[in-house]
């Protein structure tokens, strides 16, 4: 039986070498805080839609790949960034 790995921000870089890595071995569920490309749509800000998913899928693996990553906003939206990077 294969184990099912999620990958949060897997549409970044880091997520789709991961998704790319592990697909054909795993079941993996790639998500993305807007859902597009055939990904999950996750806010790993918000807790209660995190355990849902987590609920629905049951990995056994998870990859965090999720961030903010928009350098020049981080300055200026301080809170939002710290939700991604730190509470997410």
């Amino acid at each position: 039986m294969s184990k099912n790995i999620l990958i949060t921000g897997g549409l970044g870089q880091l997520g789709l070498f991961l998704y790319s890595e592990f697909k054909e071995s795993y079941k993996v569920i790639n998500t993305s805080r807007t859902g597009l490309f055939d990904s999950v749509s996750l806010d790993v800000t918000n807790a209660l839609e995190v355990e849902e998913t987590l609920n629905e899928y049951c990995p056994d693996i998870i990859f965090n790949c999720a961030s903010y990553n928009n350098v020049d906003n981080c300055e200026s939206n301080r809170k939002e960034a710290r939700d991604v990077i730190v509470f997410g």
